[in-house]
């Protein structure tokens, strides 16, 4: 989604690294925590957002005394052992051309509006049945909360995560200014010191699960269907790929990305992932690396653990990623990154990537032959799962976010 207004200057400087916040004694103790998430895509698509709230939500069913109930449209990646709430709702593709006006800025917006009208008219979402309420879109759902939390005195807690970016945090104009939330979760720490003072905020980023997504055994065979079968070109033995997964978005910029591969020789490319530039990342790919593209559209959540380590290198253009979920299962995978030069990006893998100003083509190219470089890829491979292994684990994120959750409830309305 675009950014509305220009972000205010951090009062200080970001930390270094992510360190987990230490456990609040008596906060996890006392009555069960009843917690409530809702995004027009859970279960049907696998973008970022959905993807983060699905993981936290496999950690949270295994929790004693945690019950969980979803409200998306789909039920793919979804527990089993959570209350599952699946909607039938207009998908933003279809909004794609229609006029962008306030509160339906985006075809994003529209879809929101779509799953609301259907929450709204199906009554399964009750706020007194819950503790807390999790979301991470602005405007539609967060006044659909609103607005049922004031009607009864016992409204669960109100929690926003800025999966998708904090610019409704912070703005004044249009209407942003009726934001309003409980709790804020922050993904990255621009967002957490530029919203602390305004917010009860806390400090989360997104994570990973380093033991579903494994780097590739040496010496293993590396054939998945997905690249290596069916119709169009596949890459040969031996030759390196470069994977992109994202969504095809404009502030991606994938069509830019197909340009600079195009200057990398040798290499074989897979883009994973939809969006509305789908057409501009097909013509590109097309003039830029004839016969070494494949474009697989959007991937099985299951699956993308086995693309990861088909992959030699995970290569992301975005100059504003506000989460770097893609990020970690990317190095969680063994993978070396080559990623826009952004101070989340570095606060985000360290070490563990090569940066590049994206906006620079011919740089960029350049930092992807060295990053496939044998020695330059394995030690930062091997530096990138060592990463993620250190506190970035959904197991450890998911307790930050339990006790964030308690603290709330513990508060006056």
């Amino acid at each position: 989604m675009p950014t509305e207004t220009e972000p205010q200057p951090l009062a200080r400087p970001m930390p270094a690294a992510w360190e987990p916040a230490p456990w609040v004694p008596g906060l996890d103790q006392g009555q069960p925590l009843r917690i409530a998430m809702l995004l027009s895509g859970l279960g049907r698509v696998r973008r970022g957002a959905e993807a983060a709230f699905l993981e936290l939500a496999r950690v949270w069913v295994n929790r004693p005394g945690v019950t969980l109930s979803l409200f998306g449209s789909g039920t793919e990646g979804a527990p089993a052992e959570s209350v599952n709430h699946v909607l039938k709702i207009r998908p933003r593709e279809s909004f794609e051309r229609w006029p962008h006006l306030p509160a339906f800025r985006t075809e994003a917006y529209y879809e929101e509006f779509s799953f609301v009208r259907q929450l709204r008219h199906s009554r399964l979402y009750d706020p007194a049945a819950h503790d807390i309420a999790v979301h991470c879109t602005y405007p539609w759902v967060n006044w659909y909360l609103r607005q049922g939390s004031r009607k009864t005195r016992a409204g669960a807690k109100l929690v926003y995560v800025t999966q998708n970016g904090d610019w409704p945090c912070y703005s004044r104009s249009r209407e942003f200014r009726y934001f309003r939330t409980d709790g804020l979760v922050c993904t990255n720490p621009e967002y957490f010191e530029r919203n602390r003072q305004a917010h009860r905020s806390v400090l989360i980023p997104n994570g990973v699960d380093p033991a579903r997504f494994l780097p590739a055994e040496p010496g293993t065979a590396r054939f998945i269907p997905e690249v290596d079968a069916g119709d169009g070109p596949r890459p040969a033995p031996g030759q390196p790929v470069v994977l992109i997964a994202s969504a095809q978005e404009p502030n991606k910029q994938v069509p830019a990305a197909m340009e600079i591969l195009g200057q990398v020789p040798g290499v074989f490319v897979v883009v994973a992932g939809e969006g509305s530039e789908r057409q501009a990342v097909a013509d590109t790919a097309a003039r830029h690396l004839a016969g070494r593209h494949r474009l697989l559209g959007s991937v099985l959540r299951h699956r993308m653990p086995n693309l990861f380590r088909r992959a030699d290198l995970f290569f992301h253009m975005c100059p504003t990623e506000p989460s770097a979920l893609v990020y970690l299962e990317a190095a969680s995978s063994g993978l070396p990154l080559v990623v826009h030069d952004s101070a989340v990006t570095r606060w985000t893998l360290g070490n563990a990537a090569l940066y590049s100003d994206t906006a620079n083509l011919s740089q960029t190219a350049a930092t992807i032959e060295q990053a496939l470089e044998p020695e330059c890829r394995a030690t930062l491979g091997a530096a990138a799962r060592q990463r993620v292994l250190q506190g970035w684990s959904w197991e450890v994120l998911a307790g930050q976010y339990e006790q964030f959750f308690r603290a709330l409830m513990a508060t006056r309305a």
